[in-house]
């Protein structure tokens, strides 16, 4: 995939001004329409880096990059529902920015309540299509920005052509504490379920609801290669990670398709190979090895004696009581 890696490059330093963005709806419908014959994510996530170092380089005031990162972002999530695709997952705030500075924390906080907003208002197919989720911890958000953005929740609860997951006061460790804590809290209570403490009772208390499809594809722009505490449980399976150097208000829609052109390829060579290995397995059915066929999960209490003082079961040798 090397070619498409430096179409990555030269689309983020050659066609990200004027003439490329004028690319008319009709051609940029096309694109779309060639990308649904094949293969299309249905959770794509977004960590939008990069704003504060793009203002930087054109000599702009910090807020003026995160305006333009917004403006981005919109246009990428009108891409997203054109092209079918369910859920789309956006880092907007993390809990580390917190320790930014007062001004621009609540400079991070209005914009997002405007670009929502405005995103939702825009035309009547976000307004009557979109569905706007906030992912994170609530406690942290101030009172009155908490209330205004359960008012978008609510306004667009019954809408599902495309799930809006706001991630906002997150992070993926804050999430894993929130789902152990809430565990605690239900033992403390005197309910146990010690013997089936596995993926799906962990993903019960997380701040994503349950019925979030698994991430298929996560964009990391400015060229960061680290996932800076975002969805790492979410991305764990079979998720393709795709960090390219582009700032994210210089993030075309362009530059979004060739990911999605590279994507879509992997996700076919990876579901040919499955089917020959299926294939395979079927024809050697008496010949593979049991070892070699895959198993469900384990049961804790078919698991051997432990040895003393470890113990996830309640079993104890007798040099253990």
């Amino acid at each position: 995939m090397g070619i498409l890696n430096g179409l990555y490059n030269y689309v983020g330093t050659h066609l990200t001004g004027p003439i490329f963005e004028t690319v008319d709806e009709h051609a940029r419908d096309v694109i779309i329409s060639t990308l649904r014959t094949g293969n299309v994510p249905q959770h794509v996530a977004f960590i939008m880096d990069g704003n504060r170092r793009y203002a930087k380089s054109k000599g702009l005031q910090t807020h003026k990059g995160h305006e333009m990162g917004a403006v981005a972002l919109i246009q990428i999530i009108d891409s997203c529902l054109k092209l079918g695709i369910s859920h789309v997952s956006m880092y907007a705030f993390s809990i580390e920015n917190f320790k930014r500075t007062p001004e621009e924390v609540s400079l991070l906080f209005s914009l997002l309540m405007e670009r929502i907003d405005q995103f939702l208002n825009q035309s009547e197919r976000y307004s009557q299509g979109a569905r706007v989720r906030i992912i994170g911890n609530r406690t942290l958000v101030p009172e009155e920005t908490m209330e205004k953005l359960e008012e978008i929740e609510k306004k667009t609860f019954n809408n599902n052509k495309i799930t809006l997951n706001v991630c906002f006061s997150y992070t993926s460790r804050d999430e894993l504490t929130h789902s152990i804590g809430q565990s605690v809290l239900l033992a403390e209570g005197g309910y146990s379920n010690k013997n089936k403490v596995d993926e799906e009772w962990v993903e019960r208390f997380f701040y994503y609801p349950t019925d979030t499809p698994k991430v298929d594809l996560l964009v990391r722009t400015s060229g960061h290669t680290r996932l800076s505490d975002y969805l790492l449980w979410q991305v764990c399976e079979n998720a393709k990670i795709v960090f390219v150097s582009t700032y994210w208000p210089q993030f075309s829609v362009f530059e979004f398709y060739l990911v999605l052109i590279q994507w879509g390829f992997e996700k076919s060579i990876a579901e040919k190979f499955k089917d020959y290995e299926s294939y395979l397995i079927s024809k050697f059915e008496g010949v593979v090895p049991t070892s070699y066929k895959k198993k469900g999960g384990v049961n804790l209490n078919e698991l051997p004696i432990p040895p003393p003082f470890v113990t996830v079961t309640g079993k104890l040798t007798s040099s253990s009581k």
